[in-house]
């Protein structure tokens, strides 16, 4: 989500094509393992057997991976490598969603896209919107100040710069100055 947020502020279409490509992929492999899974409920066993079967559908989209991996090793196009990029994420929402069904708050299999599953796995349950603004929020700011953080530092480098009137500066100047003569 990140570098989605700083594919716009350096205006690279390939970075957001691929960050984009693998963030809507994950979001796909999140409904699907919430299919698979769904929610938890009191009566779940310590180990639900939907679990297994959402980790079982995760196993089947990394064996694809894997195909593809050795099919396109030593030769991979960048279509390819995006292909592959896309059935990794889509596993690894699988694997979130599935993890989220033991119902343990704050469980998650992963670090960064744990508020964008939680999120997707409640519009899945249709959740009320009121429950969905808090998570849509934070990834929108998350992804709003990569951006901003991106066109700072590409348009304003002049800001992160070391002033002329520094000392370390002055006396770098004189020695160059020197040089010359």
């Amino acid at each position: 989500m990140v570098l989605l947020g700083l594919s716009a502020g350096h205006t690279e279409a390939a970075l957001a094509i691929n960050s984009g490509s693998a963030i809507i992929s994950y979001v796909v492999g999140v409904l699907l393992g919430a299919h698979i899974a769904g929610a938890a409920i009191p009566s779940d066993p310590v180990w639900p057997r939907q679990v297994t079967r959402a980790l079982a559908a995760e196993s089947v989209v990394l064996l694809i991976f894997l195909l593809v991996w050795e099919v396109t090793l030593g030769h991979r196009s960048p279509d390819a490598a995006l292909g592959l990029l896309m059935i990794a994420a889509a596993a690894l929402g699988i694997q979130s969603s599935a993890i989220q069904r033991f119902g343990v708050s704050g469980l998650s299999s992963t670090y960064l896209t744990g508020t964008l599953t939680t999120l997707i796995g409640a519009v899945a349950a249709r959740s009320p919107r009121r429950t969905l603004l808090p998570s849509a929020q934070v990834l929108t700011a998350l992804i709003a100040g990569a951006g901003v953080g991106a066109l700072v530092v590409e348009h304003l480098p002049w800001f992160f710069s070391r002033s002329d009137d520094s000392s370390a500066h002055r006396g770098h100047r004189a020695v160059h100055k020197a040089a010359r003569r």
